[in-house]
Formats: C-alpha cells, structure tokens, sequence
C-alpha cells in the first residue's frame, strides 16, 4: 500500500519492483506475490483511509480552509483536481475527477459527489452532518480567471449557505449579520493567468500596428508570418545570445 499510494509505483509494475529490491538486496525471489485483485483492494482501502484522514482534518473546528480546483486534459481526457490548504499552510488532496467537459454544472456536480464520498467515509456517522461540516470549514476558494470558476463559487457559496444550519448547533441563535458572514465564501483569483497572456495579446497589437503604420518598410523577401517583427526581433536576439 505505501509503494503504490506514497511512492507513485503502479499496480502493474509494484510486484516487480519488490522482486527487484528483494532479489538486489537478499539475492532470494519471491514466489508467491499479490495478485491484480489483492492489489486493487489494497487500493481502495488506503482510498477510503486517505478519505477519512481528510474528513476528520476538514471537521477540525480550529481550522479553516481554502479551496483549489484546477483542469487538464491528457490524451482528449479533462481531468479535475481539487485541494484544499489549512490556515497554517499544509495542503490537502481532496481528489481528482474525470469530467466530460468543463462547464460550471459538472464541476460542481464533481465537487458534491467527491464530498459526499469523504462524508460517507466514517460509518455509523451522520452523512448529513459531516458533509455540513466539511462545507464549514472550506471558508474561501483560489482559482484562474475563468468565467466557468466564476459560476462555480457561486454555486458553492449558496451550497453552504443551504448546509450551515446543520453544521453550527446555535444557529438560530446566531444573529443575521453573523449568518450572512459565515455564508459567505471569499473567492480568489490568480492573476498569473493575465500575465502570461499578455505576450500573444500584445504580439497581436503589434502586428497590427507594423501593418498600418510601417507596411512600406517590410522586407518584401521576409517569411510571411503572423507574430511581429519586435517579437521575431527579440526572439531572434535570445537565441543568438543564448
């Protein structure tokens, strides 16, 4: 369990690696080794240990946390991943879901159902109440400028503020502005996605500008292109630099 949940060996390569560090260190061979069965239980065993581990941190009433999803696709896949910090800066890995598409809808929906696994993890438990909790707890969110994420917090901030009676005992008791401010979720942006946009966007402009402004003093024998010639420039100088 600790080769293939900690140190990254795959299920299919596990046996050989303690065949090989076996036989390397001993000089014997194993024999009798786990089976693909045996191995796929183990796995979901250490799943549904990482589970609970992460529900009984998410449930700590001292600690609040912040939510990261972000996407990437391999081989035409869209992939999901979701995280979550603590306020003293240990990071979480709540998941990683296989979506369909990218659209506000299904990532929520991805978001709920992998709550609802990490609610149901501890049996003989309120479902109800863990998931509240768990929802509690998760006080902001940090994502890119994305309009889809835009959409998402927002149904994430009306799904807790649906689910806070359950997590807090006194809440009636609580008065209005106390419950508007645990219902809100603060929601951050990475402006790091505007940054590494500005080169194309500027190129464009710049493009746009050598054409209008200095189209008579092109070279008529230059490759044809669609970058800019400041960009083709200092392009040109790096590489002769480097």
């Amino acid at each position: 369990m600790h080769l293939i949940a900690e140190c990254g060996v795959s299920q299919t390569k596990v046996n050989r690696v303690m065949q090989t560090v076996l036989h390397n260190l001993t000089g014997n061979t194993l024999i009798r080794l786990p089976s693909a069965g045996v191995i796929s239980r183990l796995m979901i065993e250490a799943k549904m240990i990482a589970n609970r581990h992460l529900l009984e941190t998410l449930t700590d009433e001292n600690m609040n946390f912040t939510l990261h999803q972000d996407g990437t696709s391999k081989h035409h896949r869209q992939f999901e991943s979701f995280q979550a910090t603590r306020n003293d800066g240990e990071s979480f890995s709540a998941g990683i879901v296989e979506v369909g598409k990218r659209d506000a809808a299904t990532l929520f929906d991805s978001f709920t159902t992998l709550l609802s696994d990490l609610a149901d993890s501890i049996s003989g438990t309120d479902e109800r109440k863990n998931l509240s909790k768990t929802v509690a707890a998760i006080i902001a969110s940090m994502s890119d400028q994305g309009s889809v994420n835009h959409v998402f917090n927002q149904r994430s901030e009306e799904f807790r503020q649906d689910l806070l009676p359950t997590a807090y005992d006194n809440w009636e008791t609580l008065s209005l502005d106390e419950q508007q401010c645990l219902g809100k979720l603060f929601s951050f942006f990475c402006k790091m996605h505007l940054f590494v946009n500005f080169p194309s966007e500027i190129d464009k402009c710049l493009a746009q500008f050598e054409q209008s402004v200095v189209a008579d003093g092109r070279n008529p024998f230059a490759f044809s292109s669609t970058e800019s010639g400041i960009t083709r420039l200092v392009r040109t100088a790096c590489k002769a630099i480097h």
